[in-house]
């Protein structure tokens, strides 16, 4: 019976163990390509932003809806007067 018993318990410690180790192993590779992807992320980040900025000077600020609106006031009231 006793053998029976440290035979049950050596088997299941055993499986624990080994379920426990494969966790860890798989949060680790998890976490590795997370860290590498975060990388590769933040290398492009820069690139991108410099792409933008050569972009911006090359073609100029781009001009929004309230700068023409205000151009359009300005030529009314030039007109008027």
């Amino acid at each position: 019976m006793e053998k029976d018993v440290a035979k049950y318990l050596r088997q299941h410690t055993m499986l624990v163990t080994v379920l426990i180790v494969i966790a860890f192993l798989l949060l680790s590779f998890g976490e590795y390509f997370l860290y590498r992807k975060t990388r590769e992320l933040n290398r492009m980040i820069p690139e991108g932003i410099m792409q933008i900025k050569e972009e911006v000077k090359v073609r100029g600020y781009p001009r929004d809806d309230m700068d023409n609106q205000d151009e359009l006031m300005m030529e009314e009231q030039t007109l008027d007067d």
